[in-house]
């Protein structure tokens, strides 16, 4: 009897550690490959977050349309609306070239009025 208990103690003891290890290791998103919730423009994004529903885009996949008004190191901003970075060091777009990408909502900065967007890259 306590030979089965010890038994029955090491299984379920293997399977949380399994099941612990597989939660915290699991893959990453590939946001290339995810369906986008939102398509349009960078002032539209930009004004869903003054709405009540802002937090339906919260680390979800967005497609964002509009011309480079200024560049960084960390990435650019598109229409005074939507800062964006970068997943891969690509050719960064050039200020006045309308660009569309797609990447992850992360929030919003309400000091400079920026959604701000990261794991992004230009969408051909």
């Amino acid at each position: 009897m306590k030979r089965r208990t010890i038994y029955v103690f090491v299984v379920l003891l293997a399977a949380a550690v399994i099941t612990g290890y597989n939660y915290i290791y699991q893959d990453h998103r590939d946001i290339q490959k995810e369906q986008a919730i939102y398509t349009g423009d960078a002032k539209g994004l930009n004004t869903m977050f003054l709405e009540p529903q802002k937090d339906l885009l919260l680390n979800k996949t967005v497609v964002v349309t509009g011309i480079v008004t200024a560049v960084e190191d960390g990435g650019t901003t598109i229409d005074n609306a939507v800062f964006v970075s970068y997943s891969e060091p690509t050719k960064q777009p050039k200020l006045g070239d309308k660009v569309t990408i797609k990447g992850r909502c992360i929030g919003y900065d309400e000091l400079f009025e920026l959604v701000t967007i990261d794991q992004a890259s230009i969408v051909d």
